[in-house]
C-alpha cells in the first residue's frame, strides 16, 4: 500500500489495513460462525482468573501507595514530596548502574553496524564482538 506524500499516516493506514484483513480472513476461515452475546457459563468459568487478576493489581497498587499514604498521613506533604524525590533519584542511579552495559553495548552495535573499521579496527574479535551484540546477555562481557 503505497500513499505518495502521506508520511507517517501512511505507515498508519497500512497497519490498520492488515488488522482489519486479518480479521477478515480470520472470520471467514473458521466454520463457526461469531456471535457477540452474553454467556452466563462463559462468565462463571472467567470468575476465578479475574479474582486472581483483580486481587494482584490491588495488591500492586497497593504496594506502591500505601506507603505513600502513610507517610503522608505521618509526616505531611512536603516530607512525603521529599520521599518521592529521592526514590526517583535512587530509580535513576539504580537505572544507570546496572543497565549501564547493555546500553553501551547496543550503542556499540549501532556504531558497529555504520561502520566496521571504527569497532575494533577489523579485528579478529569482532566476530566474537558481532555475536555478543546480537545476545541480549552481552551486558556482563562489556564490564
Amino acid at each position: 500500500m503505497r500513499l505518495p506524500k502521506r508520511g507517517v499516516w501512511a505507515l498508519a493506514l497500512q497497519v490498520l489495513a492488515q488488522r482489519v484483513a486479518e480479521v477478515v480472513i480470520s472470520w471467514l476461515s473458521v466454520p463457526h460462525r461469531f456471535r457477540l452475546g452474553w454467556s452466563g457459563s462463559h462468565f462463571r468459568e472467567m470468575r476465578p482468573v479475574a479474582i486472581n487478576v483483580f486481587a494482584a493489581r490491588v495488591m500492586i497498587f497497593g504496594s506502591g501507595q500505601l506507603p505513600r499514604l502513610i507517610l503522608g498521613y505521618v509526616l505531611g506533604p512536603s516530607e512525603l514530596g521529599l520521599y518521592i524525590l529521592a526514590t526517583r533519584f535512587l530509580d535513576i542511579a539504580v537505572n544507570t548502574t546496572l543497565f549501564r552495559g547493555s546500553r553501551w553495548a547496543a550503542s556499540r552495535c549501532a556504531a558497529s553496524s555504520r561502520d566496521r573499521r571504527s569497532f575494533g579496527g577489523g579485528s579478529p574479535a569482532w566476530p566474537r564482538t558481532s555475536r555478543c551484540c546480537r545476545s541480549r546477555s552481552c551486558s556482563a562481557r562489556w564490564r
